[in-house]
């Protein structure tokens, strides 16, 4: 999307992915949605760290975000 002259490019979950392959934890699609982090992210929280879709998410990021 071009506005004023300026392109924004849309994210996606890759890009919030990639560059946290050495430490998973530490991304915003994990960091800003577990129930610890609650207080900091307006949306809410998800799951804990021990939760399935969290640990699933965590290997995901940690072997580089691959298309499985």
């Amino acid at each position: 999307v071009t506005v004023s002259g300026t392109t924004y490019t849309k994210k996606g979950a890759k890009d919030m992915a990639l560059p946290y392959v050495n430490d998973p934890a530490s991304s915003p699609a994990l960091s800003k949605t577990k129930v610890q982090d609650a207080l900091d992210h307006p949306g809410g929280w998800f799951w804990s760290m021990s939760d399935a879709d969290y640990k699933a998410i965590k290997k995901w990021i940690s072997e580089g975000a691959l298309n499985n």
